[in-house]
C-alpha cells in the first residue's frame, strides 16, 4: 500500500487516511479481500495485493484510474497475458517509455505496464476514460507518473 504512494506520489494520496489524488480524483485503497464487481470490458486482474481506485478527477472529466502492486512481476506478466484483444504500444510519459495495452470495450481502457522500470516491475495501472482512445492516451500523456 505505502510502496503504490511512494512509487507514484502525485497520482494518489500519500496515505490511506487522505482521499484526493490527481487532479482532484477522488481516490480510496484497498486490498485483495475487496473483489469488486467487473465493469464492462475490465480485464481480470488476478492476484494483486494493494490497489489505489481513483475516479472523478477533473471535475469528473478525468479517466478513472486504478494503480495494482502485485507481490511479483511474474503476477503482472499473468495479468497482461490474459487481456482482452488490444494493441499493444510503447507511450512516453515525463520522458519515460511505457508498454501500453489499448482496447475499447464498455469504452476507452489502457493497461499500463511499467517497463523499463525495473523497481516498477510489480506494478499495474489500468485507465479506464470516455469518448475514445486518443482522448484517454492524451489524459495518460499529460498524467504524473514519473
Amino acid at each position: 500500500m505505502d510502496s503504490i504512494s511512494a512509487e507514484f506520489p502525485r497520482m494518489v494520496p500519500a496515505t490511506k487516511s487522505e482521499q484526493v489524488g490527481y487532479n482532484g480524483a477522488k481516490c480510496w485503497e484497498t486490498d485483495a479481500t475487496y473483489t469488486p464487481s467487473p465493469s464492462e470490458g475490465d480485464p481480470e486482474f488476478g492476484d494483486w495485493a494493494w490497489q489505489w481506485r481513483c475516479y472523478g478527477g477533473g471535475d469528473s472529466s478525468d479517466p478513472l484510474y486504478r494503480i495494482y502492486v502485485y507481490k511479483s512481476a511474474a503476477d503482472v506478466q499473468a495479468v497482461l497475458n490474459t487481456l482482452p484483444a488490444n494493441t499493444k504500444s510503447t507511450d512516453t510519459n515525463g520522458g519515460k517509455s511505457y508498454t501500453n495495452y489499448k482496447y475499447d470495450t464498455g469504452g476507452p481502457k489502457i493497461v499500463t505496464a511499467f517497463t523499463g522500470d525495473p523497481d516498477r516491475a510489480q506494478y499495474l495501472m489500468f485507465t479506464d476514460g470516455s469518448g475514445d482512445i486518443d482522448r484517454t492516451l492524451r489524459w495518460w500523456r499529460s498524467a504524473p507518473l514519473n
